[in-house]
């Protein structure tokens, strides 16, 4: 494994190449999480961003920029909400940056990152209460389990933890449907809601 680096000196080591600020959320995950990281600083060799919970030094980590590219690494050093990740191998950042900048799904661009998780909820149809089990999130929706929806219905989403929001189906497929939030969910309430999903937390 690479020599954890303190603070200090990953920002020294990064600092020696050429290093984009930029403000775009990825997933991490390693071996017993999974969640969402806005990066601020992006460079060949790791990148520093925000996180929700902390990591161990030297824990390994997948860095995962949309569908586009999954980056091996492991933990510099975490402080506070703050993380900074050493990549094992070196990325093209201008090639990272505008592949982020032009992704798309299905012909649209700019998909919001979605993060598999597995949460039983309910939505709310008219006065109806219908069991799901949500199998990804994003800010912008959400796929679930279930065979009672039907594309174009209105509905309430309650999932344990999250306050209620409206969303629309746009999708279903042999049990699966993908729902579209009417309003966005924010990005610091998404990615506290997963970690204490992952912690088994509620409140």
């Amino acid at each position: 494994m690479p020599r954890s680096l303190n603070e200090k000196e990953f920002t020294e080591r990064r600092s020696a190449g050429r290093v984009s600020t930029i403000y775009r959320p990825v997933l991490i995950e390693t071996a017993e999480f999974a969640g969402f990281c806005l990066v601020r600083n992006l460079s060949s060799i790791g990148m520093m961003g925000r996180i929700y919970t902390s990591l161990a030094v030297g824990t390994a980590i997948q860095v995962g920029f949309g569908d586009i590219m999954i980056v091996p690494g492991h933990v510099a050093w975490c402080n506070d909400d703050k993380i900074g990740i050493s990549f094992d191998i070196q990325i093209k950042v201008e090639s990272v940056l505008t592949s982020l900048a032009h992704r798309s799904h299905r012909g649209n661009t700019s998909r919001a990152l979605r993060l598999p998780l597995q949460v039983t909820g309910e939505v709310i149809i008219d006065d109806s209460l219908i069991p799901v089990e949500l199998q990804d999130i994003s800010q912008k929706g959400l796929k679930v389990r279930s065979a009672a929806l039907q594309t174009d219905d209105e509905v309430t989403v309650c999932l344990p933890g999250l306050e209620h929001r409206k969303a629309t189906v746009r999708w279903t497929q042999a049990g699966m449907s993908g729902l579209n939030f009417i309003r966005p969910i924010p990005y610091d309430q998404l990615g506290e809601w997963v970690i204490r999903q992952q912690l088994g937390e509620t409140l």
